[in-house]
């Protein structure tokens, strides 16, 4: 099984290097004046959808192999259910952040300025990689024994998790710095421009 995964892994890592080269030569394709058919955007959607699904796949092939060595043991449990919650929550943010690559389906399919979707594409990478650890603990926390104060750690972890949200959305979300900027700057008077208070 052992053997079985790291192939599988590294068939996925090869893989992974081949779509993104056809994702971004797609986005040429699809960014030509010339060019009115939905074939690339839909193979762009397909290929990323992919891409995206291949680490949270391993975290939760993890899980499951945890599981299953498990047996009464109470502490790999919740390791295992925390990783499977990683994976959860891994999913979302990495499909989101493989659609704003460079030349990827939002900024040569979809014409999202390339300044937001750079933005958009760091600032989820930095909330996952601050984030998912937390989410990592708080499910341990709570699919753990009720030991050593553990609700108060739990209580901790969550509001940490919480005020990173916070502070990434205000990032995202400032109409000065933030991915909306763009779009106020090419739609003044759009439903976007709205989003102005979130950043006063």
């Amino acid at each position: 099984d052992r053997v079985l995964a790291v192939l599988m892994l590294a068939v996925a890592l090869r893989m992974q290097r081949k779509f993104r080269r056809e994702i971004a030569a797609l986005g040429e394709l699809a960014g030509r004046a010339n060019c009115f058919q939905i074939a690339p955007t839909l193979r762009t959607a397909l290929l990323t959808t992919v891409i995206s699904v291949v680490w949270p796949g391993v975290l939760l092939f993890l899980s499951w192999r945890l599981w299953q060595h498990a047996n009464t043991d109470e502490f790999a449990r919740a390791i295992a259910t925390g990783v499977m919650v990683v994976a959860l929550a891994f999913l979302p943010l990495e499909l989101l952040r493989q659609i704003c690559r460079s030349r990827g389906l939002a900024e040569s399919h979809f014409d999202w300025p390339k300044a937001a979707t750079n933005l958009l594409r760091r600032n989820l990478h930095n909330l996952m990689m601050a984030g998912l650890p937390l989410v990592f603990l708080i499910a341990v926390l709570q699919t753990s024994d009720p030991e050593h104060g553990k609700d108060s750690l739990e209580r901790v972890l969550f509001i940490a998790a919480a005020l990173l949200l916070a502070v990434s959305l205000r990032q995202l979300l400032n109409p000065n710095s933030g991915v909306v900027r763009d779009l106020i700057i090419e739609r003044p008077d759009g439903w976007v421009d709205r989003l102005e208070f979130v950043g006063s």
